[in-house]
């Protein structure tokens, strides 16, 4: 349903997920799939909403979830329409339980607002996504730290705080 197309051939592969820690709930998660079925480090998870992680850990039979919301996870992104690179970075939860996220090294030549929001979807220059598949929506982009780029906060989906299913997107060798 997210239509995806890219060069890369994938093969998705279902996941309950088993284990959520109460400390980090918003860094990483456990499915019931592991290396007797498949499963290796560095795999992308989605939901139908759009990136969730990717696999960071695997055991027989579940593996680890680090969340797109771990301030650790990074991933080359573009804007829809746009084909220059970005790069996300995980920011964990905002007040209120929204899930964030930050849009760095953007172009200053893009301008969202509130009124006409950008989506920011998953570059196949990132390996381990095909292209187009939701990050989240960026409202506002402000200077970054270096002047040369923008950055700015991306909501990501409130869907992140309820997982019970993902898709792990295994490559087609």
């Amino acid at each position: 349903s997210l239509n995806l197309g890219s060069s890369q051939q994938f093969d998705p592969i279902i996941a309950r997920v088993s284990h959520r820690s109460l400390s980090g709930w918003w860094q990483k998660i456990t499915i019931r799939k592991g290396s007797s079925h498949g499963m290796k480090p560095g795999f992308g998870v989605i939901s139908n909403k759009g990136v969730v992680g990717r696999i960071k850990s695997v055991g027989s039979l579940s593996s680890e979830i680090e969340l797109i919301t771990n301030p650790s996870f990074r991933m080359v992104a573009h804007f829809a329409g746009d084909d220059r690179p970005v790069t996300f970075q995980g920011s964990g939860i905002a007040l209120g339980g929204t899930p964030v996220g930050l849009a760095l090294d953007v172009p200053h030549d893009l301008t969202p607002t509130p009124e006409k929001p950008q989506t920011l979807i998953s570059s196949d220059l990132s390996s381990i996504f095909p292209r187009g598949i939701p990050l989240g929506i960026v409202q506002y982009l402000g200077d970054g730290d270096e002047g040369l780029f923008k950055s700015g906060n991306v909501s990501l989906a409130l869907s992140l705080n309820r997982l019970m299913e993902v898709t792990v997107l295994v490559p087609r060798q």
